[in-house]
């Protein structure tokens, strides 16, 4: 039954990527394209430009060896199924030890309250034909590994190896970076500059400018230089202020904090205040500090000190679940196709809850991203509420409120000695 249910979604699925028009896809393909040719891909003022580090233009080349938009359609769709088989078993292979422990615990509720919080957003990739799931596998798999070995062994170099690769896709997972290095896991640390700088710099090995620079250094210059802390994403037409569709802290403050004079079905008003730009950028740049102060105070080194690896590795993965909201609310530009990464924290928190400490805390974080990310969509709200829900930061509030829920588990003064932590995460 449960193979004939995989098939039938697998094919309403594929129905359904071949029925709705193009989004994200060409996009890659374009950029791969003109990649391969030398020629520049980073053009803001297009109506979709590339926006991504030259790496993730190398990715899709194999793509442009597919002739014709639906085989290409077709070939992406089947490969983001896969990327979500291998990001759903590397979860499983974490959380699979805490259940073990527990008797009577029942996975199929674990994962009903994942999909109940992150379903949503995981539809959202293949909606739009979104890049996302190779972030998101890289990262549950850098997750996974954490959990498996010692820090000095193959767990470390595979965290820092896949966390590296997702950050010559996409930047933000340059969060695990410090991460590393605040807690002295210097394998990993080493392991993701290695892939990071490896991989960001394949491009001009492989497939160099036809001007001499680097790629990299193009993509800094058109877009990244332009950005800064406390404001919202803008650039040419590539990013724009005002956009419903970008749900980081930053973009979201920015539509709640600025009136609307001439709205659209596009552009409308839900300011509740309309301060100066001065005084915004301080509000902003405070909360986008205050992310990574709280992030680092979780990690704290010494909250790890006098636990054993099995619970050191479940503490690690809830770490990494938690850095995955930073990256969404800290990015330049997320997207509700980015969002897929929220299946970390929604695990992390669900076994928390059932399973381990049976913290309310996780409990609340979970219903309260089940009711502001999931309960807020167009299909529930109908088209018109549900656009202003998500122009109200809707998904925001969803992924601060598991960064939250992480947050506060990870706080915990009683991680070191709490019974129920004794031999909680998988084989070391």
């Amino acid at each position: 039954m449960a193979v004939l249910l995989a098939i039938a979604a697998f094919a309403a699925g594929m129905a359904g990527t071949l029925k709705k028009d193009t989004s994200e896809l060409p996009v890659y393909v374009l950029g791969a394209e003109r990649m391969l040719g030398g020629e520049e891909i980073y053009h803001p003022t297009e109506f979709k430009p590339f926006t991504y580090p030259p790496f993730f233009g190398t990715v899709f080349v194999p793509l442009t060896w597919v002739t014709g938009e639906v085989a290409q359609r077709i070939v992406f769709y089947c490969l983001n199924v896969g990327l979500l088989v291998l990001t759903l078993w590397a979860i499983r292979r974490a959380i699979l030890p805490q259940l073990r422990e527990k008797a009577g615990a029942r996975e199929w509720l674990v994962w009903l309250l994942v999909a109940l919080v992150a379903a949503r957003h995981v539809a959202a990739v293949f909606q739009n034909q979104s890049h996302d799931l190779v972030i998101v596998a890289l990262v549950a798999l850098g997750a996974t590994a954490m959990t498996l070995r010692r820090e000095v062994g193959l767990g470390g170099v595979v965290g820092g190896l896949t966390t590296g690769l997702a950050a010559a896709c996409k930047a933000t997972p340059l969060l695990f970076l410090p991460l590393f290095l605040g807690q002295l896991r210097v394998v990993s640390a080493l392991a993701m500059l290695v892939a990071a700088v490896g991989a960001t710099l394949l491009p001009d090995l492989i497939t160099p400018r036809d001007d001499g620079s680097l790629w990299v250094t193009a993509w800094y210059d058109t877009l990244v230089s332009k950005q800064g802390l406390g404001r919202p994403a803008d650039a040419g037409d590539a990013w724009h202020e005002w956009n419903s569709l970008n749900q980081n802290l930053a973009g979201t403050l920015y539509r709640l904090s600025t009136p609307v004079a001439d709205e659209s079905d596009l552009v409308f008003d839900v300011s509740l205040w309309n301060p100066s730009r001065e005084v915004l950028r301080a509000v902003t740049a405070a909360g986008q500090l205050l992310i990574l102060a709280l992030l680092a105070f979780a990690a704290w080194p010494g909250r790890s000190r006098g636990l054993d690896d099995k619970s050191l590795g479940w503490r690690r993965f809830g770490e990494a679940s938690m850095v995955a909201c930073a990256m969404l609310l800290l990015s330049p530009m997320s997207s509700k196709s980015h969002f897929g990464l929220l299946l970390l924290p929604a695990a992390w928190l669900a076994v928390d809850w059932l399973c381990v400490r049976r913290s309310w805390g996780s409990a609340v974080s979970l219903l309260a991203a089940f009711v502001l990310g999931t309960l807020t969509t167009k299909g529930v709200l109908g088209k018109g509420l549900g656009n202003e829900f998500l122009a109200r930061g809707a998904v925001t509030w969803a992924t601060g409120a598991l960064w939250l829920g992480c947050v506060g588990v990870l706080s915990r003064r009683s991680w070191s000695g709490h019974p129920s932590t004794s031999g909680l995460a998988g084989d070391r």
